[in-house]
């Protein structure tokens, strides 16, 4: 979500576009742990696209440490809920 706010999309607008990003796998390998009140930095990136997917890839790190690493992949629907190709606006908006 923060990373859609980043590049100056509103999920919640998409939604009412009937344009709704949904998890659709999460694979995360956890490195360190990190405590409650850590200062923790999330670093995400876009790692591929297809027409109705999108995987982003996630580092979290704590100082210079790395504490995990995660790739997250969603798939575009509408408001059927049935796959929806990602439109041209956002695909830019993504690979920037």
């Amino acid at each position: 979500t923060e990373y859609f706010i980043s590049k100056g999309m509103n999920l919640k607008d998409l939604a009412d576009r009937g344009i709704i990003f949904v998890v659709a796998k999460v694979e995360i390998e956890y490195k360190a742990p990190a405590r409650y009140q850590d200062m923790i930095r999330i670093l995400t990136r876009v790692e591929r696209t297809k027409i109705s997917m999108v995987q982003f890839y996630q580092k979290v790190s704590k100082d210079d440490a790395l504490i995990s690493e995660a790739r997250t992949t969603l798939i575009c629907v509408g408001s059927n809920l049935r796959p929806l190709s990602i439109p041209d606006e956002i695909k830019r908006v993504l690979s920037l």
